[in-house]
């Protein structure tokens, strides 16, 4: 596939084959990093490289190459804000509905000894909803901390803030610490460079649940190589091969993250373009960068007569589904709130539920990236969702909060533990036996079957 760059070098004339563009490269460490307590094992280098088409043939040559792609535009997953003076129909006993709806309110946990980390446009540190909390706020955009935009401001009061004037509106109200990486400037817009500098940053300071809910921009990047003089046919080509190593990088990287830490996950929004129409023939799938295999993808639900019905505007295909309709959360530059609607609100339940399920875990036994994404998914259930919605809409289902008895389901403790964790076979594996370990079906389905025996012996 990054062959394909050199092909696009060599189909235009010299002065565009000695053009210099951005290029994210993945290499495997060249020093003798020592792991601290957040790491396995020392994380891949990742770097910002101007390359021209015989820089780039000389950089995949190198001994340490792992992968390259172009440094694409992203965008924050917009979500529809809903201004309101009161929040009568979205609170159910001065708690938001959403958190009801995931068995939050009767789960005993709180993410206690959780790092969660967002990957978003910052956050109003000063709001009532972050009292007393550890937040670590770094701007990785240049423009300085806070946020201009009120995305990350609404999406971590969802995940872990405090209760406003009496209303819960946060999942995992105990988390230890929150990690707060700025990579998009006020109008919602940033590069996917600093999501991977921002991604390290998190790996590094120990981050158990990733919420980032972004999106690659293909638009922005086709407009920027048209404004360089590519024509708009080739900018096209250029742009879908620049989309397809730009998901593969995630890929790898995410994989390597999730091998390498103690035990993170990334979770994100699976998108708010469909469109659920009779008319229509089509409907869209999961978008870049949830499509990215590893990464946790989220759809949103809402409220039916017959039950949890899925929300017009998320797209196919997601991991699981959380509520994501009138979601009740802190309103950056005041002390309120607001409701929004969109999958990235919904990403932030399921991120919460993350944590919560990582607390559950942690009080038990040393646990993995893996275990931990194992007890999330596994957790989803069709039980309330209203009759006749489609199971691609779905994923696995509307996620559940560790300890629920809502529905005669609660978790006891259980003293199995696993023959060779995946730390001690990580060893022994080479940097491709690992890729090949986050991506094999086999492997997946064999994890897979004894996650859920695991969970089945739990509940009995």
């Amino acid at each position: 596939m990054l062959w394909g760059w050199i092909g696009f070098f060599f189909s235009y004339p010299s002065k565009h084959r000695s053009m210099k563009q951005e290029f994210i490269v993945l290499r495997e460490s060249r020093s003798q990093e020592t792991c601290d307590g957040n790491l396995r094992f020392p994380l891949p280098e990742i770097a910002l490289e101007n390359l021209d088409e015989t820089q780039v043939a000389a950089v995949q040559r190198e001994n340490e190459f792992i992968a390259l792609a172009p440094n694409i535009p992203i965008r924050i997953q917009e979500s529809v804000p809903d201004q309101r003076d009161h929040f009568d129909a979205v609170t159910n006993a001065y708690c938001a509905w959403g958190i009801e709806s995931i068995g939050a309110v009767n789960s005993s946990l709180s993410g206690k000894g959780m790092i969660a980390a967002i990957l978003d446009s910052g956050i109003d540190s000063a709001h009532a909803a972050f009292s007393g909390m550890d937040l670590v706020e770094r701007d990785f955009v240049g423009v300085g901390n806070g946020d201009g935009h009120g995305h990350g401001t609404h999406s971590a009061g969802a995940l872990f803030g405090q209760d406003v004037a009496g209303v819960r509106i946060g999942v995992a109200r105990d988390v230890e610490r929150g990690l707060i990486a700025k990579v998009v400037d006020d109008s919602g817009c940033g590069e996917s460079w600093r999501v991977f500098q921002a991604l390290e940053w998190a790996a590094r300071g120990g981050a158990n649940v990733v919420l980032m809910s972004l999106s690659i921009s293909l638009h922005d990047y086709i407009d920027r190589l048209k404004s360089g003089g590519t024509t708009s046919d080739a900018a096209a080509g250029v742009a879908l091969e620049a989309y397809h190593s730009l998901i593969s990088l995630y890929r790898k990287y995410v994989a390597f993250l999730r091998l390498r830490s103690r035990a993170m996950i990334v979770v994100t929004g699976v998108g708010d373009a469909n469109i659920k129409s009779p008319d229509l023939p089509w409907q869209l799938s999961s978008e870049p960068i949830s499509a990215v295999g590893g990464i946790t993808s989220v759809g949103a639900l809402d409220r039916g007569k017959d039950g949890y019905v899925v929300a017009g505007f998320s797209n196919s295909n997601p991991d699981v589904v959380a509520p994501g309709v009138e979601v009740l959360s802190a309103k950056a530059g005041s002390q309120g709130m607001m409701t929004t609607s969109g999958t990235s609100a919904a990403a932030s339940y399921v991120a919460g539920v993350a944590l919560l399920w990582g607390e559950y875990l942690a009080t038990r036994r040393a646990f993995t990236s893996f275990d931990l994404e194992a007890y999330v998914t596994t957790s989803g259930d069709l039980l309330d969702i209203a009759p006749g919605t489609p199971k691609i809409d779905l994923g696995k289902g509307l996620v559940e909060s560790p300890g629920v008895d809502k529905k005669k389901r609660v978790i006891r403790s259980h003293t199995s533990k696993r023959r060779a964790s995946t730390f001690y076979k990580a060893r022994r594996m080479s940097l491709s036996a690992l890729l090949a370990l986050q991506s094999g079906p086999k492997v997946q389905r064999h994890r897979q079957v004894k996650t859920l025996r695991r969970l089945a012996r739990a509940r009995k």
